[in-house]
């Protein structure tokens, strides 16, 4: 999924060479344009078709069925508890890559999930994997060529009709010339994604106050370079205006797929939302209704893993062979189940399939 990376139009400015004004400012309250990166569409798109065709699909069957298929087939992403996950690099430097290891290897300390980066004692250097690719190198495959920051959820980085073998699967963009002051954060949230959690700011049962719509009488205002601002009352335009516009020029389902709340998920698919969660973005407090008094809003970026991450994650990958093993049966025995229901549902039987080998792994 996506990692909201916002960058101030001052930092698009000294990359591109280009001057762009300051944020205006009305009272205390202001808005900094800002550059909001995304997964790539082409990826955002075959993860909507493939959901759509299995929500479809789950549409034809019996609705006696004590099980729920869509928890067992559409949101089963996360791996098999006490799974090594393997890592390859398609570019940067081996002190990059065990920079990143080294951060990543942070969520095996809490839940049952290892990290395999493949490096090779003797030369130092790590796994990689190609853009010609013909089967997966790795479970995850990284980039830095991309734009912004961004990573496929759990088992979606090797599912062919989301990811390719010769597609990344996480990208942290520019790492490899440098690495941002909040990279640590950054590849503990995209990890996060990579091992099956979704945004917490979209947690279905505490959604944000957004701010979607203008203030009652708002007039559209622009800053120099076409970014909409607060108007000379002090009156905010809306989410859907301000990434509607430059820099960003979202759609806005687009806005709707990055900010509203999931309607079957949350980070961790159980518990009360975590302002803290490190797969929580900061947002600017203009974003929100009630601005810094939004249960949603947090002063600083969440760039650590919180107190409640590290304790769902253990429950979400439990360390207890017991319970793992008690977890894994259970979600095959709900698959076999399912599996005589799905004769004339090819997209469903394909995915039960999918998950099927990955917990007999």
């Amino acid at each position: 999924m996506t990692r909201l990376l916002m960058i101030p139009l001052a930092v698009v400015a000294a990359a591109t060479g280009l001057s762009f004004s300051a944020a205006a400012t009305y009272g205390q309250e202001q808005i900094v344009p800002r550059r909001m990166e995304s997964i790539p569409v082409h990826i955002q798109e075959r993860r909507r078709l493939k959901r759509s065709k299995l929500l479809d699909e789950l549409k034809t069957l019996p609705s006696s069925t004590s099980i729920v298929p869509y928890a067992v087939i559409v949101e089963a992403v996360k791996w098999k508890p006490g799974r090594t996950v393997t890592v390859a690099f398609l570019g940067g430097s081996s002190d990059l890559h065990a920079n990143i290891e080294r951060v990543a290897a942070e969520w095996s300390n809490y839940a049952n999930i290892k990290f395999d980066f493949g490096r090779d004692n003797a030369t130092g250097r790590y796994r990689t994997w190609t853009t010609n690719d013909k089967d997966y190198k790795a479970d995850i495959r990284i980039s830095f060529h991309y734009e912004g920051y961004w990573s496929a959820v759990g088992l979606e980085s090797r599912d062919k009709d989301i990811v390719k073998p010769h597609e990344a699967s996480m990208n942290f963009g520019g790492f490899h010339e440098g690495t941002p002051a909040d990279w640590e954060g950054t590849v503990r949230h995209e990890f996060g994604h990579a091992i099956g959690l979704e945004h917490e700011h979209q947690h279905p049962q505490e959604g944000c106050d957004w701010r979607w719509s203008d203030d009652p009488g708002y007039k559209p205002t622009k800053g120099q370079y076409g970014e909409f601002i607060v108007d000379s009352s002090g009156k905010f335009p809306g989410i859907y205006r301000v990434l509607g516009g430059p820099p960003n020029k979202w759609e806005k389902d687009v806005v709707d797929r990055n900010l509203k709340q999931l309607a079957n998920s949350s980070a961790y698919t159980f518990g009360p939302f975590d302002k803290y969660s490190i797969m929580k973005y900061h947002f600017d407090a203009w974003m929100f209704l009630k601005g810094k008094a939004s249960p949603c809003y947090s002063a600083h970026s969440n760039d650590e893993l919180s107190k409640d991450d590290k304790t769902r994650i253990a429950v979400y990958y439990p360390k207890d062979p017991l319970v793992a093993e008690t977890l894994t049966k259970t979600q095959l025995d709900q698959i076999l189940s399912l599996t005589p229901l799905l004769s004339s549902s090819p997209q469903l039987k394909g995915q039960l399939q999918r998950i099927q080998i990955e917990l007999k792994k």
